[in-house]
């Protein structure tokens, strides 16, 4: 599967989302959508409603998808959380450029020690 559809939570830095339509992407986020304070599941419905993945800093969409909801597409965690754009978007390239193979559902974390970028990747 190619990613080429994502639900960019609020947690996101504009500047990944602008890249990731450069590329071809097609994006709904959620701060522009004025969907901010959206609770974690109604995230995942929507996403799942619009065949979307969730591209979060947030580890609650894990626990969520862990303990009592049955995810329908894919999660990408981003880590570490909450740092500089231009460290999530090396994540990106790394993950767009290893070309994996995703099937729904997955969750994908990909964390940037800053001399290595690590991929794993869950399907359910």
């Amino acid at each position: 599967m190619k990613l080429s559809r994502f639900l960019t939570d609020e947690n996101i830095d504009p500047q990944i989302v602008v890249w990731l339509r450069q590329t071809g992407c097609n994006v709904k986020d959620i701060k522009e959508e004025k969907l901010s304070g959206l609770t974690d599941k109604v995230i995942l419905d929507i996403a799942t409603t619009e065949s979307r993945v969730v591209l979060t800093h947030d580890s609650d969409f894990g626990k969520i998808v862990f303990t009592d909801y049955t995810l329908q597409t894919g999660i990408i965690f981003l880590r570490p959380g909450h740092i500089n754009a231009q460290t999530h978007l090396t994540s990106l390239k790394a993950i767009f450029d290893s070309g994996p193979e995703l099937i729904f559902p997955f969750i994908l974390v990909a964390e940037n020690s800053g001399d290595k970028i690590k991929i794993r990747i869950r399907n359910f």
